[in-house]
C-alpha cells in the first residue's frame, strides 16, 4: 500500500508543478480579436454609450446594465468584447478625443 500511495503522490506532485510552472498568458498580452464589419460597429456603440453615460454620471454612477441599455446589447455581447468595467472604461478613456470621460485619475469602482 505505502508503494502505491508514494508513487500517486509523487505523480500527483509532478503534475501539479508543471500547472503551476506553466507559463500565464494574460489578456494584457494578446491581441484583440479581428473583428467583422458589424462585431467593430457593435463594440464602437457599446464604446460611445458607455463614454456618454461616465461624462454624463461619473464612473461609479454607470453601471454595466446601464451600458446594455443604452446599446441594446446583451450582457454576453458586452463580455464578449469587454472583460469588465475597468476594461470598457479604459477603452473609452483610450478613444476619448476630448478626455473628458477620464478626468478624474484613476479608474477605481
Amino acid at each position: 500500500m505505502d508503494y502505491l500511495v508514494h508513487h500517486a503522490k509523487k505523480k500527483l506532485d509532478s503534475q501539479v508543478q508543471s500547472v503551476y510552472t506553466a507559463p500565464v498568458v494574460t489578456k494584457a498580452c494578446t491581441p484583440p480579436p479581428r473583428l467583422t464589419a458589424r462585431g467593430a460597429a457593435t463594440r464602437a456603440r457599446i464604446v460611445a454609450a458607455a463614454a456618454s453615460l461616465v461624462y454624463e454620471r461619473g464612473f461609479a454612477g454607470t453601471s454595466l446594465d446601464d451600458v446594455m441599455a443604452a446599446t441594446g446589447t446583451s450582457k454576453s455581447q458586452l463580455y464578449h468584447y469587454f472583460a469588465d468595467k475597468d476594461a470598457l472604461i479604459q477603452q473609452t478613456c483610450t478613444r476619448s478625443r476630448r478626455g473628458t470621460a477620464c478626468s478624474g485619475g484613476a479608474i477605481t469602482s
